[in-house]
This record gives structure tokens, sequence and C-alpha cells, in this order.
């Protein structure tokens, strides 16, 4: 079962050329005119499983740097990063750019117990925060996690971006939740809302963690800004290996790559070998460059089926049932 999700479109039951039996089965966009009917449910659980205690992973922000918006960009949208993981007991959310704003407006939100993981610190991975509604809540609970980075905790680096000069009001001053901060060692893992998750170091500039998550059926994991290029070692891909969906950064084209090797970001062929080889079952291109258009990401999406079949490109409202 998934969550629903209003303008959610109902594709069949199980895919056979994706499905798994007794694991979990893809229901998948093909002709892209259908994202514009709605969220695309993607089941990870068994279709057997009738439990009401569900949980599911949406994309509310998939654009890389800076948010974009138009014509061109409007199927896979043009909010900086933010996933959320709703659980039987509570959420999870996955990076606060500027999708996290459009999460706590949506018609849909309620407040629960509520997880911030942070990845890591750039712009725009953060630049959300402010302008998340609940936080002017008072009685609202919030934890917030992440590695330090540059000698900075989660809730320190989050604070220093929005102040003065480069916020107008500080905004440890207005916030009216009440944030509880988690540090992270470079690996770890625990259990919120009822849903398992861990995380691992990756190559990025300044470090950034890569997480995974579970609940009645196969993992999913988010590497949503990683340098598959520059991994020194196989952590990451152990982390990977056998996961059901990973959705991983897919910023540039294998021709494009030579000009920004040592920016931290992977190709979308890349990322089609790697999950080729690590058996994920499932691949999502995420990060999209910000002047991608829909178009050329679509071109993108080809180029990676041709690695690995079971490729889609991430787009906000995407939803994918663990």
């Amino acid at each position: 079962r998934a969550i629903a999700v209003p303008g959610t479109l109902a594709l069949p039951k199980r895919s056979p050329i994706l499905a798994r039996p007794g694991h979990w089965c893809y229901q998948l966009p093909i002709d892209t005119t259908r994202r514009q009917a709605g969220n695309v449910l993607m089941s990870m659980a068994s279709s057997n499983n009738q439990d009401s205690a569900t949980a599911a992973f949406r994309v509310w922000g998939c654009r890389g740097s800076v948010p974009i918006s138009g014509p061109a960009f409007a199927r896979h949208g043009g909010a900086t990063t933010c996933f959320c993981v709703e659980g039987p007991e509570g959420r999870i959310i996955l990076d606060a750019g500027s999708g996290l704003a459009a999460l706590g407006r949506s018609p849909d939100y309620v407040d629960r117990p509520t997880l911030l993981l942070l990845s890591h610190y750039h712009t725009d991975h953060v630049l959300g925060f402010p302008h998340f509604p609940p936080l002017f809540r008072p009685g609202w609970d919030l934890h917030v996690a992440g590695v330090p980075r540059a000698g900075r905790s989660p809730l320190e680096a989050l604070v220093e971006v929005h102040h003065a000069p480069f916020f107008p009001v500080p905004l440890r001053d207005v916030m009216q939740a009440t944030v509880h901060e988690r540090v992270h060692q470079l690996e770890g893992e625990g259990v919120f809302g009822g849903v398992r998750y861990a995380w691992t170091e990756v190559a990025h500039p300044g470090g950034a963690s890569s997480f995974s998550f579970q609940h009645q059926g196969g993992r999913l994991v988010v590497a949503s800004d990683v340098e598959l290029e520059a991994l020194t070692d196989d952590r990451f891909a152990s982390f990977v290996r056998g996961a059901a969906v990973l959705v991983i950064d897919a910023q540039f084209r294998d021709d494009e790559y030579p000009r920004f090797k040592g920016w931290g970001h992977s190709t979308a062929e890349q990322a089609a070998r790697f999950a080729a080889a690590n058996g994920v079952g499932q691949l999502v291109l995420c990060h999209h460059d910000v002047a991608r258009t829909d178009d050329a990401i679509d071109q993108m999406v080809t180029s990676a089926r041709a690695i690995m079949p079971n490729t889609v490109a991430a787009y906000e409202g995407l939803t994918i049932s663990l």
C-alpha cells in the first residue's frame, strides 16, 4: 500500500517486466506526458501486504544549485533538494532545499513528530529552512540531525547561514518551535517514525551523507550529491548493493563531465553503470542541473536506460511506497 496523495495516478498493480514477486513492484511512467496527470506510485512493499501502517517517500525538490521556474522546467520541477518519508508514526525529511517550503504549505500537511536529516549544508540544501511554516508554531518539536561540517553542527550551520548579513532577522530569535539537535558520526543507523534509516559518507566537496530508508519492503537509498568517480573505496557500493531503489545525483552527461570533474557530482551514465553493477532494482536520477530542461532530462533518461533499463528521472510529486 501507499499513502494516498491527491492526484496520484493509479497504474496497474504489477508490471510483468519490473515486478519481483513477493518483494516489490514498480509502477512507472513510460510516456512522460503521463507525469502531468499526477504523481506516480512506485511500490516496494509486497503486493500481498495490506497492513495499514504504511510509509511513503516523496520528492518535494530535485533540482541542484538554485531554484528555477518556467514552462521548460514544469514537469520535473524547479525546487532544490527536499525529500520526505511519511512513516506510520512520524515524518523524516531529507534536506531543507526550497522544496521544504512547498511541503510545509501543502494542503495535506499536518504536524507530526519530525526528524530533519541533512546530507550537508550547501546553500541549495538549506535555503528552504526559514520558509518552513511549522518552525514558527509554538509547541511543535523538530529534531535536526547531520554530520558536523567545517566545525559546525547541523543547527549551527542552519542558523549561521540565516543570519545577518545573509538574512533579515536572526533565525534563532524568531523560531518558536522547539528544535532538538542530533550530531551524527560519519556512519550510523536509527529508527524514527517507524522507519529504519542509515547513513554513510560519500564523495562531495566538504563531505556529504547518503541515506537509506526501509519500512516493510526493499531499501531505498538516496545520494543526492555524490561524485562517483571520486569514491576511493567500496563503502558506498556496499551501502547501495541490492537496494530496491537508488535515487542518485545525475547532474551531468558523460560528455560534460571532464569540464566539471571535482565539482562533486555524477553523470546519468555513471549512475546507470553504478546501479547496474550493484544490483539496484530501480534507478531514479536527481539533482538536475539548473539549466536542464524537461526535454533534456528525458534525453538523459534515454541514455541511462541503454545501460540500466529501469531508470526514471525524479520529479516533484514522485511518490514511492516503502
